[in-house]
C-alpha cells in the first residue's frame, strides 16, 4: 500500500522548485554550449535559488563553511553550495539509507547533530554537517571528517 504523500510547507516547496529551475537551466547551458543567452538563464536561476535559500527552512543552518577539499569538487563539477545547503535545510538529506533519514529527523526534533550526504555531478560524495546547537554547517567530503 502506497503511503500518501506529507504535505510539504510553501517555502520548502518554492525552495525546492527553485532547485529544480536552476539545475534545469544548468542542463540547458552544458546542452547549448554556454551561450550566453543559456549563462544569462542559468544566473538568472542562481539568483532566483539564492533568494529561496534565505526563506526558513526545517532548521537554521547558523554560520555556514566548506573545506578546501568540498571546495573543490564542488568547483570541477560546477556546483555552488546553496545547491547543497538549501537540500539539506529543507529536510533533503540526500543519499543515505533510511535508518540514518529516521536518525536526522530524530535529530531534528531533539536538537542532536544533522549530516546529509550529496552526490556531485562527477559523482564525488559530499556531506552537510549542522551542529546540535545549530550554530554553524559545514560542507565537506567524508575523507575530510
Amino acid at each position: 500500500m502506497e503511503r500518501e504523500p506529507r504535505p510539504q510547507p510553501p517555502d520548502r516547496l518554492a525552495a525546492l522548485r527553485a532547485l529544480r529551475r536552476y539545475e534545469t537551466a544548468y542542463q540547458a547551458a552544458v546542452k547549448d554550449g554556454f551561450s550566453d543567452r543559456s549563462i544569462a538563464t542559468w544566473m538568472s536561476a542562481r539568483i532566483k535559488l539564492e533568494k529561496a535559500m534565505r526563506r526558513p527552512g526545517k532548521f537554521e543552518l547558523g554560520h555556514t563553511v566548506a573545506t578546501r577539499g568540498a571546495i573543490e569538487a564542488m568547483r570541477e563539477a560546477s556546483h555552488f553550495p546553496v545547491e547543497f545547503l538549501i537540500r539539506h535545510k529543507h529536510g533533503d538529506w540526500g543519499e543515505l539509507d533510511p535508518e540514518d533519514r529516521a536518525e536526522n529527523e530524530r535529530s531534528l526534533s531533539l536538537g542532536y547533530r544533522l549530516l546529509s550526504a550529496y552526490d556531485t555531478r562527477k559523482e564525488e560524495r559530499i556531506w552537510v554537517v549542522t551542529e546540535a546547537d545549530r550554530s554553524s554547517s559545514t560542507i565537506l567530503l567524508p575523507s575530510e571528517y
